[in-house]
């Protein structure tokens, strides 16, 4: 095969030998590379070299007749040479892969420079099995180069893609199924023929789950638990083999994986599946992953099955996902995993832990906590793009724990279930039940926090209300301290993280009174997100004396790419989640104006229109609006308040920060951070904290890393020339940012990324500059531009201060509220919000067509460049019919 490796530093004992000789064996199964070349010590010497083969071949290691079928030839190719440092390197000279099975060699030279040099050519492997857990994933990417045949490899396994696709499409849910404990007390899955399976890991050991679910996906790609040469991973791949023949399943894993099992499993070549693995881009937001396979076949790495695997190939497949078994770490527990008592991993970890010395080499709590992070990300990501998450067995992790169904299946016994579930305490303190018209009960699940936003824009509007005869509940959530007025409702703590069942169950356990559904008066929902109106409509439903003033925070930026293809306007399928759900008491406002007009143009009666609220005010209590002057009038001081986490853009900042100090580039410009520092422990560790305030202090940057106040911030706001927001457009798409209007209403410029919420109100009011994310030269040409205009920026921001301070005056939402239209539902006047209902069916029924008749030509221009039948497929007949 022409494929040379060494392995390195020297082998100095015969267990050393024999360790290493087993791997070779078995990761390199079926190769027979040019030369392998292992160097020992001078105490081993090479007369105990055939002995310690010898042995690597018997002692109960797994997978023994396979190996032996082409051990001869294998064993042909080692080359054994006596360790010195001239010899290292000649053999280091005339090698194309370095692997290191033993990390602990990079003082002792010449193995430094021979790593160095190999890393830098992408050909140095880590294949050390007592150091590190991912000595499996670096020996099988090793053997996959040494096997050759990439093209071939590829086009077979993107053939069983297709197939798959072709297999599963129009799936109405994915059942993904995981092994918690919890799944063994699941009474019926009840999948459906048009519903698909995917099973991962472990869970294919359980004979009768299998035969239940039938799976038509497995998936796994743990290096020590599925690839590594235990007997678990032995009998894990018979259970494997047996699963796929007796159901046809398609196995789906990595690319370096899946090209070395297709060589181990021959019997399931065709359908076996390699993923292609891609970086992170550093301009996608965190945890981004690919939920759209159809495209481009290839997934964002991550350490776990859920997150790289199983959560792109079901959104790929359907929009209604539905979780099973994904438990998480039960806090009282200390075990690695905790899985079925049919799927028995703690029986053979003995063996494991013998086979994988370091398995064990990772930080647990940091890659749990990492995990759960990650899951919450893409949960709210995929409801953003309109799938349907749903939670069928208790799960430990937040953002699974939020989506449980409301009968979720009783989970192991052994464990009490309430460490299952999210405990709402809106019983602790009862809503007002009086009938009374002037009454607005307001959601703000963030208000528990001591500073901030949206607390503030609460208070105010609350204050506005009550001087003009409102009685006023907040529903807070359950850090808020109940006081009067305020009450403990919502277990989530983030607007986004409330899209969900627990969401409804918590609300209508809100609002419930002694005089059952005869409340009257408004629920307005200031920060709302389009996957919450089916829960809000179902809910206003049975409270027709209430009116649900609901604003959703959408972008002009997300839309206006998209004008052409109406039918795959983001906006379309928006308009159908709004117009399913209208009635005669839910009033959906929209942010985007782009979407209003085209609303208002079709659908005059489905959407009212809000705006945005003050900011400044809310934090100060004060009237005045103008700005201190700066400290230094010669400088450009620009101020980044925003927290310190990835996708708020922070790393720009400390960029700019060290190109400025290094280059002096710009010595016209001061950056001033500030950090809150309750905050910054909550996200960062102690190093990750030290390590930026070290690079900003090196930078010359003023650095405020302290319990800022409300009052503080206004005042480092007050004093800066310029407010900086670098936050990444794509979360900020759909979202606004309080400092955004603080900065308005104070009169000062503000610049940020291109494509945001922000950028729009930029360009539409004159108040800034906007910038390519990423990208420091246009950044700092967006500086030069306020900073050769200062002036007139200054001029152009305080002009606008006014008027934005009247249009964000908290008095709109009430006159908002007053001049609402609601008619009864007996009624047969047909003005104002009445008709919606009416126009509701007509615009669902006009968007489904477009929407179905969108997919229908997606699936067939798939089914025409796939199918070697292509000339039978006919025109489609499932197009819902005018």
């Amino acid at each position: 095969m022409g494929s040379r490796v060494l392995f390195g530093p020297e082998v100095t004992s015969e267990a050393e030998l024999v360790d290493l000789a087993r791997r070779i064996f078995y990761y390199f199964d079926g190769l027979v590379p040019e030369c392998v070349t292992i160097l020992v010590g001078h105490d081993l010497g090479l007369d105990r070299v055939d002995r310690c083969l010898d042995k690597a071949l018997v002692g109960g290691w797994p997978f023994r007749d396979q190996i032996a079928r082409d051990v001869d030839a294998l064993r042909g190719s080692l080359e054994f040479v006596v360790y010195s440092e001239s010899a290292a390197t000649s053999s280091a000279t005339n090698t194309d892969f370095f692997a290191v099975w033993n990390a602990d060699f990079k003082e002792v030279e010449p193995w430094p420079l021979i790593w160095g040099s190999h890393a830098a050519a992408e050909s140095a492997f880590v294949v050390d099995w007592k150091r590190t857990r991912f000595d499996g994933a670096a020996f099988v990417n090793l053997a996959s180069l040494i096997a050759g045949g990439g093209n071939s490899w590829e086009q077979e396994s993107d053939a069983a893609f297709r197939h798959l696709l072709r297999a599963c499409s129009g799936a109405a849910r994915v059942l993904l199924v995981a092994t918690g404990p919890s799944v063994q007390h699941v009474s019926s899955f009840e999948k459906s023929a048009s519903d698909v399976a995917v099973v991962c890991d472990t869970a294919v050991m359980d004979e009768d789950l299998m035969a239940e679910l039938r799976p038509e996906i497995v998936m796994f790609a743990d290096p020590v638990f599925h690839f590594g040469p235990s007997a678990y991973v032995e009998k894990f791949h018979e259970a494997v083999l047996d699963v796929a023949e007796s159901y046809g399943s398609f196995i789906l894993t990595g690319q370096r994986y899946a090209k070395w099992l297709a060589r181990r499993l021959p019997e399931l070549n065709g359908r076996i599946i390699g993923l292609r693995r891609v970086a992170n881009n550093p301009g996608q937001p965190k945890a981004f992953q690919n939920f759209n396979l159809v495209d481009e076949p290839a997934v964002v790495g991550f350490p776990n099955v859920l997150t790289m695997l199983m959560f792109p190939m079901a959104a790929t497949l359907s929009r209604h996902l539905v979780l099973y078994g994904f438990d998480g770490q039960n806090p009282t527990d200390d075990g690695y995993r905790h899985h079925g008592d049919k799927a028995p991993l703690a029986d053979y970890m003995p063996a494991v832990r013998e086979v994988h010395p370091g398995l064990f080499d990772v930080d647990l709590p940091s890659y749990y906590s990492n995990h759960i992070e990650n899951v919450n990300i893409m949960v709210n990501r995929l409801e953003d793009q309109g799938n349907f998450i749903e939670v069928a067995t208790p799960s430990h992790i937040p953002a699974l724990n939020l989506r449980q169904s409301n009968e979720p299946t009783v989970a192991d016994q052994s464990r009490p279930s309430e460490s299952f579930h999210a405990t709402s305490i809106a019983d602790s303190a009862r809503l007002p039940s009086a009938k009374y018209a002037r009454q607005i009960y307001s959601i703000c699940p963030l208000y528990g926090l001591s500073y901030g936003h949206y607390r503030g824009w609460e208070q105010t509007v609350s204050r506005v209300a009550v001087r003009n005869g409102y009685r006023y509940t907040t529903l807070a959530n359950n850090a808020a301290v109940a006081v009067d007025g305020v009450h403990s409702v919502f277990s989530g703590d983030l607007w986004h993280s409330l899209s969900n069942r627990q969401f409804e169950k918590e609300l209508r356990k809100a609002l419930m009174s002694d005089d059952g559904n005869r409340r009257v008066g408004y629920v307005l929902f200031y920060a709302a997100d389009v996957k919450q109106a089916a829960a809000i409509k179902r809910v206003a439903g049975d409270y027709p004396g209430l009116t649900f003033v609901t604003n959703f925070l959408l972008s002009n930026a997300q839309l206006a790419s998209d004008r052409a293809a109406v039918n795959s306007l983001p906006g379309q399928q928006l308009l159908l989640a709004l117009s399913d759900t209208a009635s005669t008491n839910t009033v959906w406002c929209l942010d985007n104006e782009f979407l209003l007009r085209k609303v208002e143009r079709k659908y005059p009666a489905l959407v009212g229109r809000f705006k945005e609220w003050p900011m400044v005010g809310v934090l100060t209590g004060q009237d005045s609006r103008t700005p201190e002057s700066p400290s230094n009038s010669e400088r450009l001081r620009l101020y980044a308040p925003g927290k310190w986490f990835g996708f708020r853009g922070f790393e720009e900042v400390i960029r700019l920060a060290e190109r400025i100090a290094e280059d002096k580039s710009e010595p016209g410009i001061e950056i001033v951070v500030s950090q809150n520092k309750s905050s910054a422990e909550n996200i960062l560790s102690s190093d990750a904290i030290n390590h930026i305030c070290k690079r900003m202090e090196g930078a010359g940057a003023t650095l405020i890393y302290e319990e800022i106040s409300d009052e503080r911030y206004l005042q480092l706001l007050r004093s800066s020339d310029v407010l900086w927001l670098p936050y990444s457009p794509n979360p900020f798409r759909y979202r606004t940012s309080g400092m955004f209007v603080d900065a308005a209403i104070t009169g000062i410029p503000v610049v940020c990324p291109r494509n945001t919420w922000m950028a729009d109100q930029i360009d539409k009011f004159g108040v800034g500059v906007t910038y390519r994310e990423g990208d420091l030269e246009s950044l700092q040409q967006a500086l030069r531009a306020i900073m050769s205009n200062r002036s007139s920026f200054a001029q152009s921001s305080a002009n606008q201060a006014a008027a934005m301070e009247q249009r964000f005056s908290p008095r709109n939402i009430l006159g908002f509220l007053e001049n609402l239209s609601l008619p009864t539902r007996q009624g047969t006047d047909q003005s104002g919000l009445s008709q919606m209902a009416t126009v509701a069916r007509q615009a669902r029924e006009e968007l489904e067509y477009s929407l179905a008749r969108s997919e229908m030509s997606r699936l067939v221009s798939l089914a025409m460049s796939d199918d070697p039948h292509r000339q039978k497929v006919n025109s489609p007949q499932s197009v819902p019919q005018r």
